[in-house]
């Protein structure tokens, strides 16, 4: 055992047996008992096994014999002893573990904490209290095998051209359509998928919000510009409320339009 490791109670030990599903299994390393029962039944709906670990050494010794049957690893930042970053190190160095996908949880959204997280080989960061909308859009896209099929999936509402959709990620840009998770920039220059960054803009300034944590996804050249996929980080459950309302206004606006 690490020394940095601290044993935590849990209701469903790793080595208790269960029915594995076909489908495969989600790792959940985190000591919140309400956080692990919600994506416990979010991973079930999508017909995987939750199996929660107390510490990264159970987690390691499991996946060495199982390791075509882990499909994600839900990991929260916070946790006692060896933080979540740690791990995520430890598991990126690790040819073993590196291909596993790993989606960090926690009540922190500083843009620090995600451009951490993203950097160090997380695929993506959902923040507690986990809204089960939102971590079931993001299991969905995460599974999905083939990610530009994830994509075509995405849910957007285009913006009208009168619409303020002026925006700034360290490169020019006129944001063009929004979803509830995700956002499409039109840009003159390209952007590097992976990179993480903070959208500035005054579209979301009636519902309060100047600043949107974004990673970039794709970027495809289009004519003379580039259209950049974007997905939405580290945004609290309250404001990503928030910007679901304002799609729901612009379905309602598009809907009267069409």
């Amino acid at each position: 055992m690490d020394q940095n490791e601290v044993p935590m109670k849990s209701d469903r030990p790793a080595d208790q047996d269960q029915e594995i599903s076909e489908r495969g299994i989600v790792a959940i390393v985190d000591d919140n008992k309400t956080d692990v029962a919600i994506a416990s039944l979010m991973i079930e709906r999508h017909g995987l096994t939750p199996m929660h670990f107390d510490l990264f050494s159970d987690l390691t010794k499991f996946i060495r014999t199982a390791r075509d049957q882990v499909k994600l690893i839900l990991l929260d930042v916070n946790m006692p002893g060896l933080s979540g970053v740690d791990i995520l190190k430890r598991l990126k160095r690790d040819p073993q573990y590196r291909e596993i996908p790993i989606m960090m949880m926690t009540g922190d959204c500083s843009v620090d904490t995600v451009k951490v997280t993203i950097t160090n080989g997380a695929v993506d960061y959902i923040v507690k209290p986990l809204d089960p909308m939102v971590f079931d859009g993001k299991l969905s896209r995460i599974l999905q095998v083939d990610t530009s099929a994830a994509q075509k999936e995405w849910v957007e509402y285009r913006l009208n051209q009168s619409t303020n959709g002026r925006v700034s990620l360290q490169i020019p840009g006129t944001l063009v359509s929004v979803g509830e998770l995700t956002m499409t920039v039109k840009s003159p220059m390209s952007a590097l998928p992976g990179s993480v960054f903070s959208l500035d803009t005054s579209l979301f300034k009636d519902v309060s919000i100047t600043s949107v944590p974004c990673r970039i996804e794709a970027c495809t050249p289009v004519d003379d510009e580039f259209v950049i996929k974007c997905s939405i980080v580290g945004l609290s459950e309250g404001d990503l409320q928030k910007i679901r309302i304002f799609c729901k206004s612009l379905w309602k606006t598009n809907l009267a339009t069409a």
